[in-house]
């Protein structure tokens, strides 16, 4: 049974849709991230040159001269212009004072969000550091719903029982031996590892196409030195990454459980795949605060998320235990649901 399951997963059709889905993936991530920010990334790539390595008192009193030259020099601005028109300053000043001036209205953001992550190196203490931390920034902050795993894991998943049903074998696999539960688990075993090494290559892909992109160099670096992760202090970014990794792979395992449970409700693939949509990627694209009781039934939010938009703070806390006790609960619940309604008689 488990031979017949994972050969009608892998059939050549499905081999070939997901080598390109990975393919597709892994070329995406290969693309610059045109993500905003409050300072400029070239600056602060200069900026990071000059600091990189331990956060001391001098790098912060640097900072912050840096800060008040620029804020001095803006100020002054409008009186250097006044003076220059009196003549009372040369051509050759006030073209030096504009380039300062051009200088420091480039720079200062950039400044601002420095004197932002001293604040927050003092708040966390321990050993922190600076270094280039935009780009792994914005790779553990993009958010959003992977709509490639999402499409190839609904498509493949919603077929494991629905093509019994359209075929009308399932009749004549209820009365073979242990047809009725045996075959049921065994689907839903398959099921759960496929959707979970689906999510799991995808993101492999997706940080290969990163190092491709920017490298190795900072993958060994603390994650708690990027601001608002120090509640996974003594975590690499590497280690964090592959955390998140298996967290979503996690959840699609169990959003595939709900998808079976889907089919063998409405006993049809494309209606299968239509509610299977709905609730899993159109309840990602809500958008809330914070996470709700709502996002932890449904799963499609929490493929939104990462971590430390779910935990924060309190990893470790009492909402560990809550997000580890809901995925037992809604894998033994569709689980137990798919197995009941496949071994029903009547239909």
């Amino acid at each position: 049974m488990i031979k017949y399951e994972i050969k009608k997963l892998l059939t050549l059709p499905h081999i070939l849709l997901i080598l390109l889905a990975l393919a597709v993936g892994f070329t995406l991530s290969c693309y610059p991230r045109n993500i905003d920010h409050s300072y400029s990334k070239i600056v602060y790539k200069d900026y990071m040159e000059q600091l990189s390595g331990e956060y001391t008192a001098d790098k912060k009193a640097f900072i912050q001269s840096e800060y008040e030259r620029m804020e001095k020099i803006i100020s002054e601005h409008d009186e250097m212009t006044e003076k220059y028109k009196n003549d009372i300053i040369t051509l050759e000043e006030y073209d030096e004072h504009n380039f300062s001036y051009n200088e420091a209205q480039a720079k200062i953001s950039t400044v601002e969000y420095l004197m932002e992550k001293c604040s927050y190196f003092d708040e966390i203490g321990g050993q922190c550091y600076f270094f280039y931390d935009t780009d792994w920034a914005d790779l553990l902050s993009e958010n959003g719903i992977d709509y490639i795993a999402a499409i190839l894991i609904i498509l493949m998943i919603a077929a494991v029982f629905s093509d019994e049903y359209s075929s009308g074998s399932r009749c004549m696999i209820l009365t073979a031996y242990k047809g009725k539960v045996s075959a049921s688990v065994c689907k839903l075993c398959i099921s759960f590892i496929f959707a979970f090494i689906i999510s799991a290559c995808m993101g492999a892909v997706r940080f290969g196409g990163f190092c491709l992109q920017c490298g190795t160099e900072y993958n060994n670096m603390n994650v708690r030195d990027l601001i608002g992760y120090s509640a996974f202090s003594g975590m690499s970014l590497f280690k964090y990454y592959v955390c998140g990794v298996i967290f979503h792979s996690v959840i699609w395992a169990v959003c595939a459980l709900f998808i079976c449970l889907v089919s063998n409700i409405v006993k049809n693939g494309i209606f299968t795949v239509f509610i299977s949509f709905v609730m899993i990627v159109c309840a990602a694209l809500l958008k809330a605060d914070r996470v709700t009781f709502f996002d932890l039934i449904f799963s499609g939010r929490l493929l939104a998320l990462n971590p430390v938009d779910i935990f924060g703070y309190d990893r470790g806390s009492l909402k560990f235990v809550l997000f580890i006790l809901v995925i037992a609960v809604k894998t033994a619940v569709y689980g137990f649901g798919c197995i009941y309604t496949w071994g029903r008689r009547r239909r």
